[in-house]
């Protein structure tokens, strides 16, 4: 969901500086939707999984947010068609309420964007210190691996390498990471636009310009040409 969620933020930027998303989304009516496809999620893999609250909405923030950490997934046919249809439903959606995000961010460009980076960084400290001193054993006793693990998440690279096992820290986990995945999009945003400006080919030079008649005077053909 990374490059898909980079991409609706980089599409809010460019409609903010085009002027054409002057009114981004209520973000009452999203966390509204958003919520409410949680609770579908929930119900869906709490009746044809079996899993307890905490684990439905662990899997319900993987899906949405495509992290698979591959710890809670479907072990039926009928959950696999759940996953199916919930995420064709869901992900998209959730790649919106990114956009919607970055949207309100770079309204204010860089104000914004220093409170963005600064609440991502706060979330990854807070979520890897809280797993750390409630499952040191998963997280190997490491705080640099908790860091890891919540960087990850939030990134939505999620090898499975390392993850939480407790019905508390899975709510936790899954509460926390679809913040840090909307927020760490909207971060990592300008990197990557930067690189696309980096490979994008130069615009011509007015015509006019110096630039622009040496272009013109190369592009017109010689006497021999004419000849020919």
């Amino acid at each position: 969901c990374q490059s898909s969620c980079c991409v609706a933020v980089y599409k809010s930027r460019r409609w903010l500086r085009q002027g054409a998303c002057k009114m981004p989304p209520s973000p009452v009516r999203v966390a509204g939707v958003l919520a409410a496809l949680i609770a579908v999620g929930m119900g869906g893999f709490a009746a044809l999984e079996g899993h307890d609250a905490a684990t439905a909405f662990y899997a319900s923030a993987q899906t949405l947010s495509t992290i698979g950490y591959g710890d809670a997934v479907p072990a039926t046919a009928a959950g696999r068609v759940f996953v199916v249809l919930y995420s064709m439903l869901g992900v998209g959606f959730f790649g919106h309420v990114v956009s919607a995000v970055g949207a309100w961010v770079y309204s204010v460009s860089k104000e914004r964007y220093a409170l963005a980076l600064a609440v991502f960084v706060a979330l990854l400290v807070l979520q890897a210190a809280v797993v750390l001193h409630h499952e040191p054993e998963a997280m190997k006793h490491d705080a640099a691996t908790a860091l890891y693990f919540a960087y990850i998440s939030a990134q939505t690279i999620g090898y499975g390498d390392v993850a939480v096992t407790t019905p508390a820290m899975r709510a936790f986990v899954a509460a926390t990471t679809l913040v840090t995945v909307a927020v760490g999009s909207v971060v990592a945003a300008p990197v990557g636009e930067r690189l696309l400006e980096c490979c994008s080919v130069p615009d011509a030079p007015p015509a006019g310009t110096s630039e622009g008649k040496k272009k013109e005077k190369c592009a017109k053909p010689g006497k021999k040409e004419k000849a020919a």
